[in-house]
């Protein structure tokens, strides 16, 4: 009946396992940073509070948009998102809510929005790889 932010926690990590070869997936302290062509996505999880997750999210891609400022001559947008198992609609989040099931097709499909140069120096980035 009830699952640990742990076993939620897990999932999202396969997920993110599973993701193409293309995408590189970093953790960070307590998100998931996902650098693919399609973009660069900051994921976090609702386990439990979805307004501070998301809010949460949202910070923590600013804090690594300004962070690649100094690699980067232009920074891609990046995309905070929060994954959850809730059904909830709520507009007025500061990041995109996605149900979980849905990461991997987000993060992946879609048209390229980055070029080859810039994604070849995002993975350079000194974060953890998440193998």
């Amino acid at each position: 009946m009830f699952r640990s932010h742990r076993s939620r926690t897990t999932v999202l990590r396969d997920i993110l396992r599973g993701l193409p070869e293309a995408v590189t997936v970093f953790g960070l302290e307590s998100a998931w940073l996902v650098v693919g062509a399609r973009g660069i996505f900051v994921v976090t999880e609702d386990c439990g509070d979805l307004g501070a997750a998301a809010l949460h999210a949202a910070e923590i891609a600013e804090e690594v948009r300004f962070k690649l400022s100094d690699e980067l001559v232009w920074v891609p947008f990046i995309d905070p998102m929060c994954a959850t198992t809730a059904v909830v609609f709520e507009p007025d989040q500061p990041c995109l809510i996605i149900p979980l099931d849905l990461v991997a097709t987000t993060v992946s499909d879609g048209p390229g929005t980055i070029d080859d140069e810039t994604l070849a120096t995002l993975r350079l980035l000194g974060y953890p790889v998440l193998t």
